[in-house]
């Protein structure tokens, strides 16, 4: 099915009050998202707004993403003998596509819809700020440019400055727009915010928080022994643990992207850009072996979250150890020995523990590598563990 297509079995509820604004709701399934699964949301339809739910159940909490009818233009296309009755919702950035299961339902929603965004009253600024998500407001954003602060790209927005991040993409602007929304609704203390998307002529950017910490690979470059192998790697797993529960994956990580934070042993998670644009560029040191030199957009049957297991353990090793992973050989080189099964040499010093966790995550069988939840969960108990150990060996000294 074409990616971003969406099912709707609709349904429509008439206010007793005939005066009052009529509202029409219906399910509605989308396939979105990294991982493109399918997604069920309960939509409402009233004056200038088209609005989805988690559940049709206390629909101002729960509401997910929201629409102003004026912003676009719905028309019916053609079947192509995957939907039942398709017509797409257009705007001057992006297209999405919705099914009925008959012609009936298609021509009266349509009707409904195009009668709305006339007729209807402009919706207030206090109704939309209840969104979790306003596609004017936090997709495409009013980003003032200022000067560049050396190789990076800054701009001020709300009052903040914010990074550029050029997005160099090989998918649709819609395709975009879905990733943006996703990342922007996210939150999580170790993955960078991001804020939405900045279009300037035919260049896209993505517009998020302004890092200044080191990245992980200066650190690991300069065997910089000052932090805890503990002190990345939690919040690391717990990060990509968060994109893993929110059906969301990475596939782009590597030290680069891992920013550091000397003096609140902090972590933040970035790369998104590479993610927003699903670009094949990769460092194939980290990559697994089944995603190759592909772009995700090139891999329907891989789990790709396996294969961030598997960029997680070829970073860890680098943490423990300082060292990168097959050192002495180029990226080209790197990448054929992880197909041929090779793996990094773990030194005969490291813990146990840890260094089974990192065998189970870049093994070869996808299927046998653990999830991201359980090594989140694994790994402070791990700490603690360790730590005692080493009170109790000095109190035996």
């Amino acid at each position: 099915m074409r990616r971003g297509s969406v099912c709707v079995s609709i349904s429509y509820t008439k206010s007793t009050n005939e005066s009052a604004t009529q509202i029409y709701t219906g399910w509605i399934y989308r396939k979105e998202g990294i991982l493109r699964r399918w997604k069920k949301y309960w939509f409402t339809l009233k004056q200038t707004e088209l609005s989805f739910y988690r559940n049709r159940q206390s629909e101002e909490k729960c509401q997910k993403r929201y629409f102003n009818l004026q912003d676009y233009e719905v028309l019916p296309i053609t079947n192509d003998g995957e939907h039942y009755f398709p017509f797409q919702m257009k705007s001057s950035y992006a297209v999405y596509v919705f099914s009925c299961k008959s012609p009936q339902e298609r021509s009266e929603f349509i009707r409904r819809f195009n009668a709305m965004a006339m007729e209807g009253s402009v919706v207030a600024i206090k109704q939309r700020q209840t969104c979790l998500f306003v596609q004017t407001e936090n997709v495409e954003l009013q980003v003032q440019r200022l000067p560049a602060d050396g190789n990076r790209l800054q701009g001020r927005w709300r009052d903040k400055i914010v990074h550029l991040q050029p997005i160099e993409s090989i998918i649709p602007l819609p395709d975009i727009i879905n990733r943006v929304e996703q990342f922007a609704a996210l939150s999580h203390h170790s993955i960078s915010t991001v804020y939405g998307l900045r279009r300037d002529s035919n260049s896209n950017f993505l517009v998020t928080e302004n890092i200044k910490w080191a990245g992980l690979d200066s650190v690991i470059r300069e065997r910089d022994s000052s932090f805890h192998f503990f002190d990345v790697i939690i919040p690391l797993a717990h990060a990509i643990s968060h994109l893993h529960k929110n059906d969301m994956a990475h596939t782009y990580l590597d030290p680069s992207c891992i920013y550091w934070h000397p003096k609140s042993s902090s972590i933040k998670l970035g790369g998104i850009q590479h993610v927003v644009g699903a670009t094949s560029l990769r460092s194939r040191r980290y990559t697994a072996p089944e995603l190759g030199d592909n772009s995700i957009e090139d891999v329907e049957t891989v789990d790709l979250r396996m294969a961030d297991i598997f960029s997680f353990a070829m970073i860890a090793y680098e943490i423990m150890t300082l060292t990168r992973a097959f050192d002495g050989l180029n990226d080209r080189q790197a990448g054929e020995a992880i197909k041929r099964g090779d793996r990094p040499i773990l030194p005969d010093d490291a813990e146990e523990v840890v260094a089974h966790i990192i065998k189970e995550c870049w093994r070869e069988e996808v299927d046998l590598r653990p999830d991201m939840t359980r090594i989140s969960l694994q790994l402070p108990i791990m700490r603690k563990t360790l730590s005692l150990r080493a009170l109790l060996d000095v109190g035996d000294l």
